[in-house]
């Protein structure tokens, strides 16, 4: 009997992570045109698959994304469908990881409701159809996260958390903060044998010889050791306070799941030792990313796996009166969830399905017509990707400067996509192409010369 509870527990995840790619596959193909980030990395990715400089790059961002897609267009050929495929699959290797670490700490049951809610979590499912860095950053986070729960103990071990660790950071540089959830899960647990247990330092000898190749290869491309870094840390200007993330949580996370969640928090307290890493998991990633001055939903999606089980524990404290009931409200529970996750998901994936496709068409438009022109746009990586250009520059801040320069263009493109200095909108030019929401013109392209 044992053996068959086993087969079936196994046969419940498949179908968990079937579902979970394939609800992300029927959504693949919605999205009409890249968002900035998207095309900063495909812009990226084009260059190397085809040995070309295609403008759009910025040297503030982890280079592991790019390059690898890169690599992978070499063989396949430049594909926004491959990319999206390429993310998808690293949120099927989370929701995986997730289970197997709930159902080491725990049991069976919670690793397979808090898998579930998570493989429907709107907010990931929005993001793992857009081609960019924030679900990759998940997986590494809870494939590290897995390496410390539920990898024997060893120097490799503690090795391999430290050479993860870096990988995420090299797909985002935020997602190094889970060395810090580790870290205060083991000072709480272990105490003074976090310091005095040589085994430890072994996350140090991963950590150091993963950084040394990528402050190498910081050296080489843009000839110091943190331009990234400090371009990355630099370049935030909103100011954003610092409760949005707790203010917003029904809205960004839903609000049922979000209510169970802090209740399940509260209640988790109740066992703080058995608790503890997920304790430490949720108050880590809020505290870093709550401190941080901008702040988008994406930014807090780590903590979505420790919100899908603290979600279960509320119903836990019920056990004994449920009785044989708790397993159908389980189940029960786990629905609502699902299908609140899945309606708010489908709310918000088909309402943006089509936002900035005036600019994709603009930037074909460019490639098909007007190739290798020198242009400036404020829209530099999406006309860089899609026009496949060496030469795109946003418009200075004012417009001495830009008359200076304005001789080293051939055309300019003025769009209400994203911000530009007043002094754009009065440019006395001649229209080439004008591109239309109903019969409002959302972005022109003008002939300087």
């Amino acid at each position: 009997m044992a053996k068959s509870g086993k087969h079936k527990i196994s046969i419940y995840l498949i179908y968990i992570l079937l579902f979970a790619l394939g609800i992300r596959l029927f959504y693949i193909n919605t999205n009409k045109a890249l968002w900035w980030d998207e095309a900063v990395y495909m812009s990226k990715a084009l260059s190397i698959a085809k040995n070309k400089n295609f403008c759009g790059w910025e040297s503030l961002r982890p280079i592991l994304f790019p390059y690898l897609l890169g690599f992978i267009f070499k063989l396949t050929g430049a594909s926004e469908l491959i990319a999206k495929l390429f993310v998808t699959s690293f949120f099927v290797l989370s929701v995986y990881f997730f289970h197997e670490i709930i159902k080491k700490l725990y049991n069976d049951k919670m690793a397979l409701y808090a898998s579930a809610v998570f493989s429907s979590s709107w907010i990931t499912l929005f993001y793992s159809i857009r081609i960019m860095t924030d679900i990759l950053s998940l997986s590494l986070f809870v494939s590290v996260i897995y390496l410390y729960v539920c990898m024997k103990e060893s120097n490799l071990k503690y090795f391999l958390i430290g050479v993860f660790s870096v990988i995420g950071f090299l797909f985002r540089f935020t997602t190094i903060i889970v060395l810090g959830i580790i870290f205060l899960d083991l000072l709480y647990k272990e105490q003074k044998r976090l310091f005095t247990s040589k085994k430890y330092y072994f996350v140090f000898l991963g950590l150091g010889l993963m950084f040394f190749f990528y402050f190498l290869y910081n050296y080489f491309a843009y000839g110091d050791l943190f331009s990234s870094l400090i371009g990355a840390a630099g370049g935030v200007r909103d100011q954003f306070p610092v409760l949005t993330f707790i203010l917003q949580g029904g809205s960004i996370f839903t609000w049922p799941l979000y209510i169970l969640s802090l209740s399940g928090l509260a209640l988790s307290f109740l066992k703080p030792k058995e608790n503890s890493l997920m304790i430490f998991w949720f108050i880590v990633v809020l505290v870093f990313f709550s401190s941080l001055p901008r702040k988008e939903d994406r930014y807090i999606i780590p903590i979505i796996p420790a919100l899908c089980f603290l979600s279960v524990i509320p119903l836990c404290i019920f056990k004994k009166n449920l009785g044989s009931q708790f397993d159908s409200s389980l189940i029960i529970l786990s629905l609502i969830l699902i299908a609140v996750q899945l309606f708010t998901a489908d709310t918000n994936i088909n309402s943006k399905a089509e936002s900035y496709l005036q600019v994709k068409t603009a930037g074909l438009f460019i490639k098909n017509n007007l190739p290798n022109i020198n242009l400036i746009s404020a829209s530099v990586p999406q006309i860089c990707y899609y026009a496949e250009l060496e030469n795109v520059s946003g418009f200075p801040g004012n417009e001495s400067d830009y008359l200076k320069l304005e001789k080293n263009y051939d055309y300019a493109m003025v769009s209400l996509f994203e911000p530009h200095p007043e002094y754009a909108f009065n440019l006395n030019y001649t229209a080439v192409k004008a591109f239309y929401i109903g019969s409002q013109p959302v972005a022109v392209i003008y002939q300087i010369k």
